[in-house]
């Protein structure tokens, strides 16, 4: 009997960052909708072999530091790290998203046939048999549903789905096995499947994250709302939502880690926030309540958008949450895995150019891993998670996680912060390769 509970953290697949594209009359990129499809399909994968899914929403309030201008200023960002309005509260909560030309109203069985009237009149080129078909399965999938549940009008299933905005990808839709789980998580009652801060007009004032709750100094009112979970065929799924504060950014889905401010000139400023293991977005309290687990070994897995953003920051600030949780809890016996498989880097970040989809054949090349600029990326940048961390906590040594590479080539680093290639294994497959970095 395998005795690894395995979770599979899916970070923000949201229809505003991964289709958005599809929302209005510009031309659609055949292969880069392609490539979103084969996305979901990863992922897919990958739930099919875990245990417990939990699906990541950026929730940024219409006040939200980095947002434009003309939105942000007529709602008004305090710098006293205000939240957004309660989940669940659909007539005050209205949150910035990059869908431009989303018509929210649209039905989304409407909105395929829309977008497949589109490309039938759009010109042929590589992917665009696999695009109609798929987009197909998931307008046939939604007619059958309604059928099976007795209502007269397709569009009938599709009112509480939505294709805009912050909800999980419409693409998930075209799975049939998880139609009722991505139902359930975009429906108008996704609130009670979703975890993350609940409160209204609080701060986050010196909280201190102990056990399973995170408390306010200046209320002492619980401020996480742990979500009930969705079962559907052995496993379980669930939401959270993270950057619900106008002033504190959130790319990992553990913690917020930066602090947003604007200058004299009113440009914006990203500065590292104090002790941000402290700020918790209710993730580590979520885990840890997950009784399941027991004296299994949990085993995390995280993918979905970024590589070099947020499924970056989330791996090494959940390293690090390890050493900030009470030690028999399921946080602080877990294990992390960044799988490349699922995830998309974005192609310019930084300064530097990155491979969308990358399969690190380049790394092997001359037996120097130091020569990838994926691997180096993600080297410096839990360099930097570690500093930060530790300026605050010094117990903090080292943090460790296993990366799934496409193709899995062996790994190992030096303690110096350098990769450097051990060992290549000709014709086989190494399921986990290994970071291990200290300071």
């Amino acid at each position: 009997m395998d005795n690894t509970y395995k979770l599979l953290l899916v970070v923000d697949v949201q229809n505003c960052f991964l289709t958005k594209e599809l929302f209005n009359d510009s031309d659609i990129q055949i292969a880069n909708v392609l490539d979103t499809i084969n996305q979901t399909r990863e992922i897919t994968e990958l739930i099919n072999e875990s245990d417990h899914v939990v699906f990541t929403k950026d929730y940024h309030p219409t006040n939200y530091e980095s947002s434009n201008d003309a939105v942000r200023k007529a709602n008004g960002c305090t710098n006293s790290g205000h939240i957004c309005p309660k989940k669940g509260d659909a007539e005050n909560a209205t949150y910035i998203a990059n869908d431009a030309g989303c018509n929210e109203s649209m039905p989304l069985n409407v909105r395929i046939k829309k977008i497949l009237l589109k490309l039938k009149d759009a010109p042929d080129e590589p992917g665009k048999d696999d695009v109609i078909k798929y987009l197909n399965t998931i307008k046939d999938i939604l007619i059958k549903d309604v059928k099976n549940n007795d209502t007269s009008d397709a569009s009938d299933t599709s009112k509480s789905l939505s294709a805009c905005k912050s909800d999980i990808s419409y693409l998930f839709a075209g799975n049939e096995k998880y139609l009722d789980v991505y139902k359930a998580l975009t429906g108008t009652e996704s609130y009670k499947y979703t975890t993350g801060l609940d409160a209204e007009n609080t701060s986050f004032v010196s909280n201190e994250l102990t056990g399973t709750t995170v408390k306010t100094q200046t209320s002492g009112d619980e401020m996480i709302k742990l979500a009930e979970d969705f079962p559907h065929e052995n496993k379980k799924f669930s939401l959270l939502t993270k950057g619900e504060f106008c002033n504190y950014e959130s790319c990992s889905a553990f913690n917020y880690h930066s602090k947003l401010t604007r200058d004299e000139n009113d440009v914006l400023i990203s500065e590292d926030l104090e002790n941000p293991l402290n700020y918790s977005t209710g993730l580590a309290e979520y885990i840890n309540a997950i009784e399941i687990i027991g004296d299994k070994q949990l085993q995390i897995t995280v993918c979905g958008l970024s590589g070099n953003m947020c499924v970056a920051k989330t791996v090494h600030y959940g390293c690090a949450m390890k050493y900030k949780v009470d030690k028999d809890t399921n946080i602080a016996k877990a294990s992390i895995i960044f799988s490349n498989k699922g995830t998309r880097w974005l192609e310019n970040y930084s300064g530097n150019k990155y491979d969308k989809a990358p399969v690190f054949e380049s790394a092997v090349d001359n037996n120097d891993f130091a020569k990838n600029d994926h691997i180096n990326f993600l080297f410096e940048d839990i360099k930097e998670t570690l500093r930060h961390v530790r300026k605050y906590d010094s117990s903090i040594e080292k943090l460790e996680y296993d990366i799934k590479f496409k193709p899995r080539d062996k790994v190992t680093t030096t303690t110096n912060d350098v990769p450097v290639a051990d060992e290549i294994v000709a014709d086989e497959i190494v399921a986990d390769e290994h970071v291990d970095m200290e300071l």
